[in-house]
């Protein structure tokens, strides 16, 4: 016999009504609260494409109302959704992914923002089932009225073709929200449901919570909600109040941002990928697609390690600099499943707020890996968690070091950075379209439509989503072997430059040091022109030598002689006494002059191989530059041949000269014989110095 485990006579757990005001305390933000109605319209279970904000005067003061046209909620969606726990939304696995999947959401936001909450809603049958009206009730206020001592949601549902007639089954929950709402009669609760296209939810939370004498939210902005205590309406109570405001990580209290007190600018950066309009009191949110919305931006990767994913796949980071005006708003931007669980938290050296470097940086990242508190607010404090920041850390100081170097970024004070690429939302599609550079920020309606779009490809609304992809950042080690590989090179540039500019200088030193000594050989050669040296007294005459060239005696000599020749001496003394004139050159000038001339050559020489060659060999832009240098070395080296010629041809006169001198005293010395001893004797120091000069011309003719 099997055994009966019968569960009807086994108690049930109940709900006491302080749980839902415990529940929502979770919330210590109420766009937080706000955010998880967002969330539930969003879901692909819902999948509304509109969701509008409003507030409305009622009898019980000001309410909030939200409004969706999504699928709507049948009679058993509507009961779990006033229910605790109940998530049916991990089913979607294709297309975007749930946020929520706790099941509390409704429940902690609606009491949050007040102590009751109304539901109606419109929902199309599913496989040729019955549309359905349905309304349900949380209250705090009833619950407290009737002294409950569990949770009851009064709930009533109406087909559609019976709508307004008394429901089966639904009489008394009619009666108690018809009693303990805003709305006294079914008239008024038709007019709800008229709100209500074809399909969706309409949600009025009321009894909202006061702060003092007034309530949390702001209404006073006609297009915004706003948190009171951060709105300015109240300076008085500022500093008690900062206390509650979710604190960021290296933020001091009194540094707000727009997105902390303002319900739109929260809106603008929710999503990832925003795919669902959101009307806040009559005009849209302009969304942002948050990562196609900055400056400079750049990615990288990260796998994620934890002790349950070791496998898990690899995260793309996003980093870039904010185009906001607000200089507040930059940090890390962490997404999970596409909704933002932690604005701008700032990491690393973006602490302390002075480095230069990061302040204004952007990262974006949505961190599916990782776990988010029940409020959505923030995430589990796990290894995985800490390994996230880390890595957060890490490579905002590697983009920050690559692209913004030392350059400071202090928000936008005078003026807007325009973002690297500018996408518009369709407001009938939702796709989102890219730009061309040459349409404005500021030039875009407040509604855009795909046939607005100057690239006729994406001009209209069936044509696909154009993508984008994002410029890769390179991996710190990476960057580093090039930034090693650049100084070398830049090392070997300045090396050649340096040795061009010492070969210039080597250049223009030679130049100069050969004008120098031409100069200075010049100078020396007029001074041995007009030169004039006496012989000594007594100086003799030497035997014939056999001269190696021909000398030829000038004609009207008085000298006759075989091999006899003069010294070469400016002035001598012949016989008794008499004074013969001499060539003015001697034998040590000729070859001082030789030496000059070579060492003028080989200079020259030298200049052609270390300067004059290797400008020959530069690129063909540097040669127009070039030519005028080197016409200029090349008249240089012509003048300086022609001064060689030139020297040669006066060494080459004086020594004929000489000859001459030679014959006219040999002729002398043989009609004269009691001096040919002497004259003998004294020629032949004579030949020995004509033979040294001819042999010196030689040298300096084949130099």
């Amino acid at each position: 016999m099997e055994l009966d485990l019968g569960t009807k006579e086994i108690p049930r757990s109940a709900v006491a009504p302080r749980f839902l005001h415990s529940n929502s305390s979770s919330h210590s933000w109420a766009f937080g609260a706000i955010a998880e109605l967002i969330d539930n319209a969003r879901d692909p279970d819902v999948g509304a494409k509109n969701f509008y904000i409003g507030v409305e005067d009622c009898s019980f003061g000001a309410a909030l109302t939200f409004l969706d046209d999504g699928n709507g909620a049948s009679p058993e969606v509507l009961h779990k959704m006033l229910s605790f726990g109940y998530c049916d939304k991990d089913q979607y696995v294709d297309g975007p992914l749930p946020i929520g999947h706790y099941g509390n959401g409704f429940k902690s936001g609606s009491m949050r923002l007040g102590k009751d909450a109304l539901v109606f809603s419109k929902a199309l049958g599913s496989s040729g089932g019955v549309a359905t009206h349905s309304v349900g009730m949380l209250s705090q206020t009833y619950l407290d009225a009737i002294q409950s001592s569990e949770v009851l949601c009064p709930m009533v549902s109406w087909a559609e073709a019976a709508m307004g007639e008394t429901p089966a089954g639904g009489v008394a929950s009619l009666a108690v929200i018809l009693e303990h709402s805003p709305f006294k009669s079914m008239r008024e609760v038709k007019r709800m449901f008229s709100r209500i296209r074809r399909s969706g939810t309409l949600i009025v939370v009321y009894n909202l919570r006061m702060e003092g004498p007034q309530p949390e939210l702001d209404f006073s902005q006609k297009d915004d909600i706003r948190i009171r205590r951060f709105s300015g309406e109240d300076p008085g109570t500022q500093a008690v109040d900062f206390k509650k405001r979710p604190q960021r990580a290296g933020v001091a209290k009194k540094d707000s941002m727009p997105l902390e007190f303002s319900l739109r600018e929260y809106c603008t950066v929710l999503y990832l990928e925003p795919r669902m309009k959101i009307i806040i009191r009559g005009i849209k949110v302009q969304h942002r697609l948050v990562e196609h919305s900055l400056s400079r931006t750049s990615f990288d990767y990260y796998t994620p390690r934890s002790a349950n994913q070791e496998d898990a796949d690899r995260v793309r980071i996003t980093f870039g600099k904010s185009t906001s005006k607000d200089s507040q708003s930059y940090g890390m931007l962490i997404y999970h499943r596409g909704r933002l669980i932690q604005p701008y938290l700032r990491v690393g050296v973006q602490l302390s707020g002075m480095n230069p470097e990061a302040v204004g940086v952007v990262g974006i990242v949505d961190a599916n890996f990782l776990q988010p508190t029940h409020n959505k607010q923030d995430f589990q404090r796990t290894k995985a968690y800490q390994l996230c920041i880390a890595a957060l850390e890490s490579r905002l100081k590697t983009y920050c070091s690559l692209l913004l170097g030392n350059e400071s970024f202090q928000g936008n004070d005078d003026e807007t950075t325009l973002p690297d690429v500018l996408w518009a939302q369709c407001d009938s599609c939702l796709k989102w379209r890219r730009l061309p550079d040459s349409v404005a920020k500021n030039s875009l309606p407040k509604k855009w439509y795909c046939y607005m779009n100057p690239v006729s490809k994406y001009s209209i609304c069936t044509a696909e989503e154009e993508s984008y992809e994002i410029e890769p950042m390179e991996s710190l080690s990476t960057v580093r072997n090039r930034q090693r590989r650049e100084e070398r090179e830049k090392k070997a540039r300045d090396v050649r430059l340096e040795e061009e500019r010492a070969k210039r200088m080597r250049a223009n030193s030679q130049l100069a040091k050969v004008k120098l000594e031409v100069a200075e050989r010049l100078a020396e050669q007029g001074g041995a022109s007009s030169g004039k040296r006496k012989r000594h007294p007594g100086e003799g005459t030497t035997p014939d030598a056999k001269r190696p060239r021909t000398v030829e005696v000038p004609a009207g000599s008085d000298h006759s002689g075989k091999g006899k020749v003069p010294s070469v001496q400016p002035k001598r003394s012949v016989g008794g006494g008499e004074e013969v004139e001499m060539a003015g050159i001697t034998a040590r000038e000729l070859r001082r002059m030789m030496k000059k001339v070579a060492k003028v050559v080989a200079s020259a020489w030298k200049l052609d191989k270390e300067w004059i060659a290797p400008l020959r060999k530069v690129e063909f832009w540097q040669q127009l530059k070039v030519d005028d240098l080197i016409r200029e070395q090349e008249e240089i080296m012509a003048k300086e041949l022609d001064e060689k010629d030139k020297l040669l041809a006066e060494a080459d006169a004086k020594v004929k000269g000489l000859q001459e001198m030679l014959k006219r005293k040999e002729g002398a010395e043989s009609e004269t014989p009691h001096v040919a001893t002497g004259g003998s004797q004294g020629t032949e120091p004579v030949r020995k110095q004509i033979q040294s000069l001819y042999m010196s011309l030689v040298l300096m003719e084949s130099t």
